[in-house]
């Protein structure tokens, strides 16, 4: 049965054609972001007061800015006129915030300055203020920041810096704090666990310029919400992206550790040795959380750091996101057993979070598909799948017996207009030639002859065409004008370090687990282990030709068609819920709602 997108009920989406993101600088290492900070802010204090202005800072509280002030500390004989610089807070110190021991945060650095002479006590604004009592001091520092401003010319600081914890806490600024409403420099807040003292979000919208600190780790969910496409200006930390002229008043420092989502680790033993399997989570994951439903994410090639949007905002109150990581491959794992292997993880993964009370369902997309039909033929088996799987949505399902048609359009779309030599060119200019007339039958079996060979094949040449072939992947997908800002450095890194070998073996093993499916003729275990799929697929999608048998034979399956044909980018459509998470989201909502209202009446 084939229902049409105006069929189901979802929001109106608007394009985010004004989207701007700021600058984005990542780094590899401590060392390697705290000189970028550091560099950052001195540059811009030589800037300033090279013109002869003051130049007022705000500091922030915590571990994240620390580096940086220690690097500003120890280089702060580059600052030409470290006279003009004056210091303040962001907002007051939170308890968890006091009693950091060797840590060089905000209150230790201006008192190294002191100590050093390297300023002297006029230059911190608000320093004669009691700071006991929170109202004293809230309308003494508002006070004196109108005199400065006054007396400056100015309108607000000219660098802050800020961070935002895990739940996008800023200074003092929750994710809907009732400071967005006051138009003063400082506001009282009791928001948090304990009443703060906060610079508002009016007041830092008008900076000159703002360091955004993303370190350590968890802070990739905050992250998502500052860079997401469809913000508003009325939640933290994404507020910051409304200031004007964004992408050059802001920079968001980025390190490693801040990109890793909370994860569940599990080990599985098999035949072939143990694997471990990682689960990244939205929020860290307990076993005596409430019983919501888990929505497990599974990947096609360009992996789980498409999931963000999906896994940042879903509604929590709804089910819990999860993004499957396939797991680390076991040194005897023959390459024939590839799909098999990940199959049985993804039954232990269903079966972990079933066994702790949770109804399970699957998201997954494109090759994945492979693995869900070939859990289908063996759900029996299965006891996790069996047990605890409600439902599946299939996004962009990619069928082998359809690789002609994958094969002739990555040949068209990413291999030629690549940047390869002439004879890698003029080589798969003849492969397609050859390809073009040949059956779908000859195709696949050439392509899994292909991969067996890569796999075997040790070359630096095909290594060398591979790294090109990559480029040529990122290129295209970092020219989506949808693209979220921080999918691309995590996608980036994904992609790039695939080796060949990794992916000639997903390939592979595939395309030869895909010769029994094609015998499907309806879905007969999900009917009988009443296991409801949805399908969204696209009629003009490049990669993921879309087959109709055995879903549209299968009772519990609905087929909806999310064809955009005024779409020029095709690629958009196979990227669909990277590309449209709202969509997407409320889809997976509606589904995980009624499949969850039916099991109640039963």
């Amino acid at each position: 049965m084939v229902n049409q997108l105006e069929k189901i009920v979802l929001p109106k989406l608007t394009e985010g054609e004004q989207y701007v993101a700021p600058k984005t600088v990542h780094l590899n290492n401590q060392a390697e972001f705290s000189a970028a900070v550091g560099i950052d802010f001195i540059e811009t204090a030589n800037e300033v007061t090279g013109r002869g202005h003051k130049f007022l800072v705000g500091l922030s509280h915590g571990i994240s800015p620390s580096g940086a002030y220690q690097y500003i500390l120890d280089h702060y004989d580059e600052i030409k006129h470290p006279e003009l610089i004056h210091y303040t807070f962001v907002n007051s110190k939170l308890q968890r915030q006091r009693g950091l021991i060797d840590v060089r945060d905000a209150v230790a650095f201006v008192k190294e300055l002191l100590r050093t002479e390297k300023i002297h006590k006029d230059q911190i604004i608000g320093r004669s203020v009691d700071r006991e009592n929170l109202d004293v001091y809230r309308k003494g520092i508002n006070k004196l920041l109108k005199e400065y401003f006054k007396s400056s010319d100015k309108r607000g600081l000219d660098y802050v810096f800020l961070a935002s914890d895990p739940n996008g806490l800023v200074a003092g600024i929750t994710r809907e704090s009732k400071a967005f409403g006051s138009q003063e420099f400082v506001v009282k807040v009791t928001d948090t666990a304990e009443p703060e003292l906060t610079f508002t979000p009016h007041f830092l919208m008008q900076s000159s310029r703002i360091a955004f600190l993303a370190t350590k780790s968890d802070k990739r969910k905050a992250l998502a919400w500052l860079y997401y496409k469809w913000a508003t200006p009325d939640k933290s930390p994404e507020f910051l992206r409304f200031i004007d002229d964004v992408s050059s008043k802001m920079t968001v420092f980025v390190d490693d550790r801040a990109l890793t989502w909370p994860q569940v680790i599990l080990s599985r033993r098999t035949d072939f040795g143990s694997t471990t399997i990682k689960i990244d989570m939205a929020e860290p994951f307990s076993i005596e959380m409430s019983k919501k439903p888990i929505v497990l994410m599974v990947h096609g090639f360009l992996g789980l750091n498409t999931f963000d949007a999906l896994l940042s905002f879903s509604p929590s109150d709804v089910y819990i996101p999860a993004a499957l990581h396939f797991g680390s491959i076991p040194h005897n794992l023959p390459i024939s057993q590839y799909s098999q292997f990940v199959v049985e993880n993804i039954d232990y993964v269903v079966e972990y979070f079933g066994k702790h009370g949770h109804p399970v369902y699957i998201f997954d997309h494109s090759m994945a598909n492979t693995y869900m039909l070939m859990m289908e033929e063996q759900l029996p088996k299965l006891n996790g799948i069996k047990r605890y799987l409600k439902g599946r949505i299939a996004s962009n399902p990619f069928f082998g017996s359809e690789v002609k048609h994958t094969t002739l359009n990555f040949l068209d779309q990413v291999l030629l207009p690549s940047k390869l030599g002439f004879s890698d060119r003029l080589a798969f200019k003849i492969s397609r030639k050859a390809i073009s007339p040949q059956s779908k039958s000859f195709n696949r079996e050439m392509s899994i002859q292909l991969n067996k060979w890569l796999v075997k094949k040790d070359n630096i040449i095909t290594e060398k065409v591979w790294t090109e072939i990559k480029k040529r992947v990122m290129s295209i997908v970092m020219d989506l004008d949808s693209l979220p800002e921080l999918n691309k450095i995590p996608l980036t890194h994904t992609v790039m370090k695939v080796p060949i070998k990794l992916f000639a073996i997903q390939i592979q093993s595939a395309l030869k687990e895909s010769k029994a499916i094609d015998s499907l003729e309806r879905l007969h275990n999900y009917e009988k282990y009443k296991i409801p799929t949805l399908v969204l697929k696209s009629s003009i999608d490049p990669i993921a030709k879309f087959v109709y048998k055995p879903y549209e034979y299968t009772e519990n399956c609905t087929i909806l068609d999310i064809t955009n044909y005024e779409e020029r980018d095709l690629f958009k459509e196979h990227l669909y819920y990277l590309i449209r998470p709202q969509t997407t989201i409320k889809v997976i909502e509606q589904f995980v709602e009624a499949n969850e209202a039916n099991e109640v009446e039963k």
